[in-house]
């Protein structure tokens, strides 16, 4: 009588772990919200660039069972911070005489692949791919990468990102900014 428990037991138990573990298709998404200061060079006009500001949304998505390949959807903007009243002056022979614009406001939607390491409370991550852009009033292409190191806890981390985005408009103007962000993940 009492091995027909302990039979039983070793039965269920090796099965009931299996089926609590996940499966081979289960996916693991994050959200990530982040802001930071960012710097841009390029383009055909004497930009001023004293200072912008960036802001990222990113949803990860990885298979559990796959713990080092990702992917990713981000979507984000960089942009002049307002600064009074100030002009830089451009002065002959370097342009036109006049105010210097600021550096153009870009929006950006694309599409990231790359690795995330794990360890327990301790993330890195290195992300590259294609993006659409709209700046200056037109579309452009171009490419994103991103290196971010996040810390906390298994459901909510705080990153840190370096995104480096370099962006050709249809007019044939090239622009490169790049930022480094502090906000939440949420996984």
């Amino acid at each position: 009588m009492c091995l027909l428990p302990a039979l039983v037991a070793s039965v269920m138990l090796p099965a009931l772990a299996q089926s609590q573990s996940p499966p081979m298709s289960r996916r693991a998404v994050s959200v990530e919200v982040a802001l930071g200061p960012s710097v841009g060079k390029g383009g055909r006009r004497d930009y001023v660039n004293d200072g912008g500001a960036a802001a990222e949304l990113l949803v990860g998505v990885r298979r559990v069972a796959d713990r080092h390949r990702m992917w990713a959807v981000t979507a984000g903007s960089r942009g002049s911070i307002a600064n009074g009243d100030s002009c830089f002056v451009r002065i002959p022979p370097t342009g036109e005489p006049g105010c210097r614009p600021d550096y153009p406001t870009m929006v950006h939607l694309g599409v990231l692949g790359g690795w995330e390491l794990r360890r327990s409370a301790f993330s890195l991550r290195a992300m590259g791919g294609p993006a659409l852009y709209r700046g200056l009033g037109e579309y452009g292409v171009g490419a994103q990468s991103q290196l971010d190191a996040a810390v906390g806890s298994s459901h909510v981390a705080i990153v840190t990102a370096l995104r480096v985005n370099a962006v050709s408009l249809l007019s044939g103007e090239s622009l490169r900014y790049r930022s480094l962000t502090v906000g939440l993940r949420f996984r």
